[in-house]
């Protein structure tokens, strides 16, 4: 169920891309955690995104989730919420916006791990340790 969940998403966040809706993604939580072989028990999919010079509501539009804007002592400039449908279950999606700031350090040092999901190779990223 969730194998086939993040090969939807991973799509619709692919095509954000392509229309220059979204800078990067990297996946986050508990599959992230996972794909380094740490068992991880998680009911959703959880992405960190960098946006850029995009605007949050024509991704918000572009991907039908619900975008909570982050408050003004909350480190993140929010969060979008999505869901795939997978078998008749619903599978809850959670896509972190990131300040700026952070897109430096987070994302040009990520470190690709390809991890065979349902017969797809997908990479994920973790931060780099040195």
């Amino acid at each position: 169920m969730f194998a086939q969940a993040l090969t939807v998403i991973v799509r619709r966040l692919d095509d954000a891309k392509a229309r220059h809706l979204l800078d990067q993604y990297a996946l986050i939580g508990g599959f992230a955690v996972s794909a380094w072989g740490v068992p991880w028990a998680t009911r959703d999919v959880d992405f960190a995104l960098a946006l850029g010079s995009s605007d949050s509501a024509a991704l918000s539009r572009f991907l039908q989730a619900e975008f909570q804007p982050g408050g003004p002592d909350d480190p993140l400039r929010g969060v979008f919420r999505t869901s795939v449908t997978v078998d008749d279950l619903l599978v809850p999606i959670q896509l972190v916006l990131l300040p700026p700031a952070w897109n430096v350090l987070i994302f040009q040092q990520v470190e690709s791990l390809p991890v065979l999901v349902a017969r797809f190779a997908w990479c994920l990223g973790r931060r780099s340790s040195s």
